[in-house]
């Protein structure tokens, strides 16, 4: 009986064990974080549709030639990280800031943190040129302005700047009281589906507009472009497991000719491609060329097109 005991004993420390090795390797991990991570490559996928959604529909290419190879899922995943990263290190930082402030400035401040972040994140990826930056921050923060000397005028009989902002929150949170009497769109749909879950589509709908700017925008400012040695010469507008889409192009006037065709890759290929700087490039408008058909999208296998001399 002893033995069985100590046997008993043995197992049941080895099962705490067990449970407390588990513990410590997911301590603090929930239900809502594990779907969290399980949506990363879903979103991952969104994002990379959205960016060639947006390339796209600057050369018009169709949306059916957009591909999902893994590099592209890895760089995505990796940018949304980056970009969740990137949110809550800036939110760190001013919420340090505000934290240390009298509590009328802070809730004012507060208030504003979530547009601000979007703004920057808005401009670190689809605005290149510094003065556009000075503008859009030197307007908002104008706009922001309003709510910290407004108070000076209206609020006259209170002694103290901090006074004269408190006046005007108890005056706002009276009115919000008598609003909350009839709920609004955002607090039905908080009621119904949860406000976490109605935080994360609307991040999700943020980021997937911003996957499309991004590009738009890279597709609009890009110069450096793979010439392929054909006759006539073509940029390469996008590569997909082996296929190259290609069109003609004017050096003069930095147009793209209407159409394209698709290039086959075959393994005796005698193209060849260099790295030139041709662009930015715009679509011709077919409005701008007379009596002329558009280029009809074509499969060609790549041993079928006459490299140039």
């Amino acid at each position: 009986m002893p033995v069985k005991k100590s046997a008993e004993t043995k197992s049941a420390v080895q099962k705490n064990t067990d449970s407390s090795i588990f513990q410590r390797l997911f301590n603090g991990v929930s239900l809502s974080d594990t779907l969290f991570l399980a949506a990363i490559p879903i979103v991952a996928y969104l994002i990379v549709y959205f960016y060639e959604l947006g390339y796209f529909s600057i050369f018009d290419i169709p949306i059916e030639f957009a591909s999902f190879d893994l590099a592209r899922i890895f760089l995505a995943i990796l940018y949304l990280l980056v970009f969740i990263f990137f949110i809550y290190w800036i939110n760190d930082i001013l919420q340090g800031i505000i934290n240390s402030q009298p509590e009328p400035i802070k809730r004012r401040l507060q208030s504003n943190v979530l547009s601000f972040i979007l703004i920057l994140v808005y401009l670190f990826f689809t605005v290149h040129d510094w003065k556009i930056w000075l503008e859009i921050l030197l307007g908002f923060l104008l706009l922001i302005s309003l709510q910290f000397w407004i108070p000076l005028f209206t609020q006259r009989d209170k002694k103290g700047y901090i006074a004269k902002l408190s006046a005007v929150d108890e005056i706002n949170d009276q009115n919000k009281n008598k609003r909350e009497k009839t709920p609004s769109i955002i607090d039905r749909l908080s009621v119904l589906i949860g406000p976490r879950i109605l935080l994360f589509i609307i991040i999700l709908a943020g980021t997937l507009y911003v996957s499309y700017l991004i590009g738009r925008t890279n597709a609009v400012t890009q110069s450096n472009f793979f010439v392929l040695n054909t006759s006539p010469e073509r940029a390469v507008l996008w590569t997909f497991n082996d296929h190259i889409i290609a069109s003609t192009f004017d050096r003069n006037s930095k147009q793209l000719n209407p159409g394209f065709i698709i290039l086959d890759l075959g393994k005796d290929s005698n193209l060849e491609y260099r790295a030139e700087q041709i662009g930015p490039l715009t679509m011709k408008s077919l409005a701008s060329i007379p009596s002329v058909t558009p280029t009809p999208t074509i499969l060609v296998p790549s041993n079928s097109i006459t490299p140039s001399p």
